[in-house]
């Protein structure tokens, strides 16, 4: 489940395909950066994994020892060393009853009663608050009875009785004992606590008839929400998760946070809206707060954007007219900066330079470019803008050597137009067209040596990526990095079709 918080999510223990479901119920999965892992059982862990491959890194909170049982686990099945796994994501280890804060909440932490170390939740913020008990076993008669064997002590025992149940909203497990609650202890807990209790881990027909415990509701239409207070801070944080959350400003200092504030404002467009018109003058630099907009050319949709993506820079930065309509395909509202306020903002840092690189790949439609590409086509819209920054275009004409085996590798290559020859120690091994991508990623970056000896046999575009360059690229987004490190050189190239 997701907790929401001042507009973003923190998902917890997420199960095998989530990120699925989350997608089907049209949730944006831009909004969850934050992960709990509460223990390490399937059920709880496995869409973590890939929570990682679906874009950046995310931020994982759980004990030192839960911690360890998930790197052994995961890295079984990715193969990585547990410097390279580590890398997937941030961890923030947790301390038992020491609170943290996430999104303006205030998060504790406490031990349950499992076959595995576990742990439960409390969540406080405004005034109210929740509680989770994860996969627990509450009965106080085989809590004693562990103590009085010396299986555990009278801290621990008590802490187990004891379950926080002055909680605004409870969520609690049920099922069959000894690794879970007997649901007849949670039925037979007073009504002012039911009230407020939902189950998880248990079907409706479990229920006993007569009580006033209900299972938790599936799906965004059934969100509990629990009113608070808004903070007074509330509209400053939501354009900060913004700024946030815009790659080109993640190098500028603290002190910019302000300026932004004062810069910024806020439009709302509604479903079908035109927020930017072809051919008009780019004036405008628009950022997305919440909702999706359709870039529309010629009648065609061709990109979509959403949460946290920006829009209208290319005009702005090139001084030429927009090439595109920009429609909202839901309701939308964005952040709204004048050109030259914009120009303000970003002077004496490289963001102009790093947009105009933008906007000239974009200009030469590498978008497409990534559809044609087996590796590319399933990056998100924010990853291809990540990728056009660090892209330089190359033209060659027939007959010349891009690169030769055994030599020192400064760059890795994305084939635009024309056709490649690959050889190795004089033998062509295969003719490569437009969405082949020449590199190697290993699990530390490395340059390493070419393998094959690349020579064009028309005239040919090519994009070459520095290799540290992409390889802080795959850093910021481990899932592209697990994708291209297991990838194989059949799925990297695109052959000609004539070949047999």
């Amino acid at each position: 489940f997701i907790i929401w918080i001042n507009r973003r999510g923190v998902l917890i223990d997420p199960p095998v395909d989530s990120t699925l479901w989350l997608k089907a119920m049209d949730i944006n999965p831009r909004l969850i950066d934050d992960c709990i892992l509460t223990h390490c059982h399937a059920d709880h862990d496995s869409g973590i994994l890939q929570k990682l491959l679906e874009e950046k890194r995310i931020n994982l909170y759980t004990t030192e020892t839960i911690m360890e049982g998930f790197i052994r686990k995961y890295r079984c099945l990715t193969g990585l060393s547990p410097k390279a796994f580590m890398a997937l994501f941030y961890f923030h280890p947790v301390t038992l009853q020491v609170p943290i804060r996430i999104h303006g909440g205030e998060f504790r932490f406490f031990y349950t009663l499992h076959s595995v170390p576990t742990i439960g939740i409390e969540v406080y913020f405004q005034g109210k608050s929740f509680v989770y008990s994860s996969d627990s076993m509450y009965d106080p008669p085989t809590v004693r009875k562990l103590y009085d064997q010396g299986s555990i002590n009278r801290y621990r025992m008590i802490e187990l009785i004891n379950f926080p149940w002055h909680h605004t909203v409870i969520f609690h497990e049920a099922g069959i004992p000894p690794l879970h609650t007997p649901i007849k202890n949670l039925a037979d807990l007073p009504d002012s606590v039911q009230e407020r209790l939902y189950l998880i881990h248990v079907s409706e027909k479990a229920i006993p008839p007569g009580s006033r415990l209900r299972k938790a509701p599936d799906g965004p239409d059934e969100t509990i929400v629990i009113p608070v207070q808004p903070p007074l801070t509330n509209e400053a944080l939501e354009y900060l998760d913004v700024l946030n959350h815009i790659d080109l400003f993640s190098g500028l200092p603290i002190e910019k946070a302000r300026e932004f504030l004062t810069l910024v404002k806020t439009e709302r467009f509604a479903g079908g809206d035109v927020v930017i018109k072809k051919g008009t003058v780019g004036d405008r630099f628009f950022m997305i707060v919440n909702g999706r907009a359709n870039i529309v050319r010629d009648d065609h949709k061709i990109k979509v954007y959403a949460n946290n993506d920006y829009i209208g820079e290319t005009s702005m930065i090139l001084n030429v007219p927009r090439n595109a309509d920009v429609v909202a395909e839901t309701d939308l509202k964005v952040l709204v900066m004048d050109k030259y306020d914009f120009l303000y903002f970003i002077r004496g840092s490289e963001i102009a330079r790093q947009m105009k690189v933008i906007a000239e790949n974009r200009e030469h439609n590498t978008w497409t470019l990534f559809d044609d590409s087996p590796l590319f086509k399933c990056l998100s819209p924010t990853q291809r803008t990540q990728l056009q920054g660090i892209m330089a275009r190359l033209e060659f004409s027939p007959g010349k050597v891009v690169t030769r085996e055994t030599c020192d590798r400064e760059a890795f290559y994305l084939l635009d137009s024309g056709t490649i020859n690959m050889s190795r120690r004089g033998n062509t091994l295969a003719r490569a067209r437009r969405g082949s991508f020449f590199a190697k990623i290993y699990s530390n970056p490395v340059r390493g040596k070419h393998r094959f000896t690349l020579t064009t046999a028309s005239p040919t575009v090519l994009y070459s990526i520095d290799v540290f360059e992409f390889y802080r690229f795959l850093e910021r987004n481990p899932g592209v990095f697990l994708l291209l490190r297991e990838s194989k050189i059949k799925t990297q190239i695109c052959r000609e079709t004539s070949e047999p």
